[in-house]
């Protein structure tokens, strides 16, 4: 098992960035972590996310937008010759102070 962190790479023009990938024998796992506190918030109507903390709203761009990052490595992988294996990806958040909540779909 091996942990790259911080990686950013150019794919079709495209520079995409992961937080943590985690290579195994049997499947590789892309980590987008966040550290975000107060009252978290997945609108998927508008693909971004939002926090509200002491009441004032801060907006991000969708973390399961950025897991696109997914893509990009499956084709850089098979560009590569790199044997099939499957990829995962999870997003944590790692600040126990944010609760975490979606719409409704």
């Amino acid at each position: 098992m091996m942990f790259i962190f911080n990686i950013r790479i150019l794919h079709m023009g495209y520079y995409f960035q992961i937080d943590t990938l985690l290579f195994t024998k049997k499947f590789l796992l892309l980590l987008e972590i966040k550290n975000y506190t107060g009252h978290i918030y997945f609108d998927d109507k508008f693909g971004q996310l939002v926090r509200k903390l002491n009441d004032k709203l801060d907006y991000f761009e969708d973390p399961l937008e950025q897991v696109r990052q997914k893509y990009h490595l499956l084709q850089i992988l098979k560009k590569k010759k790199f044997p099939d294996i499957p990829i995962e990806h999870l997003i944590v958040f790692s600040n126990k102070n944010s609760f975490v909540d979606c719409s409704p779909t």
